[in-house]
C-alpha cells in the first residue's frame, strides 16, 4: 500500500517532479507586422515556416479555415468573420475561405535567433 504522504506529495508536486519535459514559459521578443493577405477558396500561404516563431496572431473579416498546405473549405480549424486566432506553430500556415474572399491581417511574434525561448526545467 502506498503511504498517504507519498500520494499527497505526488498530488502537490511541481512540474519539475511531475514531468521531465521542458515547458516554454515566455512569448516572443520580436514583433513583425505582416502585409494584409487576400484569401480565396484556394489554399493561400499566410506565413512561411519559421523556427523562431512564437505565435502568428491573425484577424479576418470573413470566415475561413487555417492549417497546412492540404487545407480545404471543409478541413482545418474555422475562424469566424471578424474573429482572431493565435497560432502557436512554427510550420507554414495556410488559410482558405469556404466561399468568397477574406482579408487577413497578422502580426508575428518570434524569438531573435540569439535568444530563443525560455524553458522551465
Amino acid at each position: 500500500m502506498i503511504p498517504i504522504l507519498l500520494i499527497l506529495f505526488m498530488l502537490t508536486a511541481s512540474t519539475v517532479y511531475a514531468a521531465g519535459a521542458p515547458v516554454r514559459i515566455d512569448d516572443g521578443n520580436t514583433m513583425t507586422d505582416q502585409a494584409d493577405v487576400t484569401v480565396t477558396t484556394a489554399p493561400t500561404l499566410i506565413a512561411a515556416s519559421n523556427a523562431n516563431r512564437a505565435s502568428l496572431n491573425c484577424t479576418t473579416n470573413n470566415a475561413l479555415r487555417w492549417g497546412a498546405a492540404s487545407i480545404t473549405a471543409t478541413r482545418g480549424q474555422v475562424v469566424g468573420a471578424n474573429q482572431s486566432v493565435a497560432i502557436r506553430n512554427t510550420s507554414a500556415i495556410y488559410m482558405v475561405t469556404e466561399s468568397d474572399t477574406a482579408i487577413v491581417s497578422c502580426t508575428e511574434e518570434s524569438y531573435s535567433s540569439s535568444s530563443g525561448p525560455v524553458f522551465s526545467p
